[in-house]
């Protein structure tokens, strides 16, 4: 159970033992009721109750990610769209026996997971803490991502430690040493560097480098000649009442003097509370990932992948929507066919279609952003809104064009698959599952009409956008 879904105050805040008390013994029952109420799994960009995603890696054409749970939770993509279920890091028991010696009666439920390649061995850091201090980080070793070797304790907090020893990450500087940021409210984050043989702090030194009382959950990157910190403000993780953001500092050391402190992302509906900066830099294009509270299904945490961008000034900025506005033509990855209003007559209620392209209005489509990475997308021929029929998201369900009405099944959620083609997510929040776009039965026929199908990853649920 995530702390923060269950405690409305940080579990670094000494101020309310009893409130703390009382919220642990109901910790069950919460998440009994969690359980009951949770909504069937999502692949898209992850699945229900991913808090505190890790760095994304990439190893061959597999990425993974790590997060929050029983045993640490380990998922894995080959699109960076569906993501499924890997072996935990530490099972589903209490985990490794040093950590009773530091957090007595800890029982295996870690938080925020980071990942790094260094050193020749993948090494998974990791949170163990009961909502208060005591906490302590620790560290586990693997070679292969699926069988892992604890190295035990990196950083403690006794209940005098001015810091919060909880939600570890890892960066590398320009010369190639290693460092730990952690930290959670108290005095806010801190930073020392690795040894890079045992995984541990390389010495003694630490450095607090952004002294706020809700600072928490801080990921470091270095990007021409900066160190730039993301961080946590607010309170997480509440459902949709949760005020989490991500402010973002910067320095020409890794360990300060860090400056600036500009919010870096907020949320609005539908995604509510994002945190846990994450970054990977893979083909040529630049990714952060996040959580965020889903208000489509009740406040439900997601795994969020959008993109980083650069300002002139050098500071970050956060691009959820991988198309520009504009008019497009639409074509299936699998078969080249595109996307046509068929019979181009314009009338509502006409099936969008595979066709061959010849450069007609009614094979050219607006996209218009909505926020967070969706659209409304209108046929050139007509001005009518593609649209899920009868607004159902089940399997099956046809696609046609209709009057605009502004409803969620004429809205799409459009994802970006690893190799730049992309998919098509209704944002009807009835039913439990995302239906996307696609060409039934792979279908190299011209004519078929598309559908919406839950997603498994085939080239005829992939689109290659272009200028028409």
């Amino acid at each position: 159970m995530n702390r923060k879904s269950v405690h409305p105050k940080h579990p670094d805040d000494q101020s309310a033992p009893s409130l703390w008390r009382k919220l642990l013994n109901c910790t069950a029952a919460a998440l009994l009721i969690l359980v009951c109420a949770k909504p069937a799994l999502r692949a898209m960009e992850g699945a229900d109750g991913m808090f505190d995603p890790s760095t994304i890696i990439k190893v061959g054409s597999t990425y993974h990610v790590f997060a929050d749970g029983q045993g640490i939770i380990h998922r894995t993509s080959t699109d960076l769209v569906n993501w499924t279920n890997a072996s935990t890091v530490f099972g589903s028991g209490a985990g490794p026996g040093w950590i009773q010696t530091y957090v007595p009666g800890f029982a295996g439920y870690f938080w925020a997971p980071d990942i790094v390649y260094m050193g020749g061995k993948y090494y998974c850091y990791y949170s163990c803490s009961l909502g208060a201090k005591p906490c302590a980080i620790g560290v586990a070793v693997s070679t292969n991502l699926s069988s892992w070797t604890d190295l035990g304790m990196v950083v403690y907090s006794n209940t005098s430690t001015a810091y919060g020893s909880i939600d570890p990450g890892i960066c590398k500087d320009a010369s190639g040493n290693y460092w730990m940021t952690w930290g959670s409210h108290l005095t806010g984050i801190w930073v020392a560097q690795l040894n890079t043989s045992t995984g541990k702090l390389l010495n003694s030194s630490k450095y607090n480098i952004a002294n706020f009382n809700d600072a928490e959950g801080a990921e470091m990157i270095y990007h021409n000649g900066y160190y730039y910190l993301f961080y946590n403000r607010g309170t997480c993780c509440s459902g949709t009442s949760s005020t989490y953001y991500i402010s973002v500092a910067r320095s020409t050391s890794p360990h300060g003097t860090f400056s600036g402190n500009r919010t870096y992302l907020t949320g609005s509906a539908p995604c509510i509370g994002p945190g846990h900066f994450g970054y990977l830099s893979d083909g040529g294009v630049e990714y952060v990932s996040y959580h965020y509270i889903d208000s489509y299904t009740n406040g439900w945490p997601r795994l969020g992948i959008s993109k980083i961008g650069w300002n002139s000034d050098g500071w970050p900025n956060f691009q959820p929507n991988w198309i520009a506005n504009g008019t497009y033509k639409v074509t299936g990855q699998g078969n080249g066919l595109a996307w046509d209003a068929w019979g181009c007559t314009g009338a509502s209620g006409q099936a969008v279609a595979q066709g061959t392209y010849n450069a007609l209005n009614c094979q050219k489509w607006v996209f218009t952003h909505v926020g967070w990475g969706a659209y409304k997308l209108t046929c050139v021929t007509g001005g009518l809104s593609v649209e899920a029929i009868n607004c159902s998201n089940a399997n099956g369900t046809k696609v046609d064009l209709y009057s605009d009405w502004s409803g969620s099944c004429q809205r799409w959620k459009i994802y970006r698959a690893s190799n730049g083609s992309y998919v098509f997510a209704t944002m009807n929040p009835s039913g439990n599952e995302a239906g996307v776009i696609e060409v039934p039965s792979a279908s190299s026929t011209v004519g078929v009409q598309l559908g919406l199908w839950t997603y498994n990853g085939g080239a005829h649920q992939k689109w290659k956008v272009a200028a028409p």
